[in-house]
């Protein structure tokens, strides 16, 4: 299961543990490699959730309730407030496994995601972004509601093509590169606003 919450300024070590992995340097453009490049990006990722232009969210594994954990799935599958959990209110806890950000981009969301190697390959991303888009379209808290949600990642990138797809996000096209913002290809996978 997956869970949303805000960063917190203790999550740096944890950052800069994730950011060291050759996958993670590979495909993102910003590389943390110390706690304090950690802090300032978490104070950054604040900063945005306070302006209503960005919410950036910590992926962190809940428990299953088919397990009998208790209450903590709801809120993490998106039963029953999903809004608590994804805006940070809902107590989500753990040590973060991803990372993913909603930006207001003119009239649309731009979708960033990633996860940590130890997170990869057992539907963790793609449940948070399902939660996440969710809240997005539908929260009373969002400030991204109906707005056209857009996903962009790197040709070549099939884990970031499977994870998107798995979430509700349909592929729409190829961008060329445009640097340097776009400094190579990327395919676009969208998901209408509710």
């Amino acid at each position: 299961m997956s869970a949303l919450r805000t960063w917190e300024e203790g999550d740096a070590e944890v950052l800069v543990r994730h950011h060291g992995d050759p996958q993670m340097r590979r495909w993102l453009a910003t590389h943390l490699d110390s706690v304090e490049q950690a802090r300032a990006w978490i104070a950054e990722q604040n900063r945005g959730r306070a302006a209503g232009s960005r919410v950036a969210f910590a992926v962190v594994e809940a428990p299953d309730p088919a397990d009998g954990a208790g209450g903590a799935g709801g809120a993490a599958d998106g039963a029953g407030g999903a809004g608590g959990a994804a805006d940070g209110a809902g107590g989500a806890a753990g040590e973060p496994v991803g990372h993913l950000a909603l930006t207001a981009a003119g009239g649309v969301v731009r979708v960033g995601y990633w996860t940590a190697a130890s997170a990869r390959g057992r539907g963790i991303a793609s449940r948070a972004l399902a939660l996440a888009a969710a809240w997005a379209s539908e929260a009373p808290d969002s400030p991204f509601v109906g707005r056209r949600l857009e996903l962009l990642h790197a040709v070549g990138n099939e884990a970031s093509c499977r994870t998107a797809l798995a979430a509700g996000f349909r592929a729409e096209g190829e961008l060329p590169a445009d640097p340097p913002g776009r400094p190579r290809p990327m395919h676009l996978h969208v998901r209408d606003g509710g």
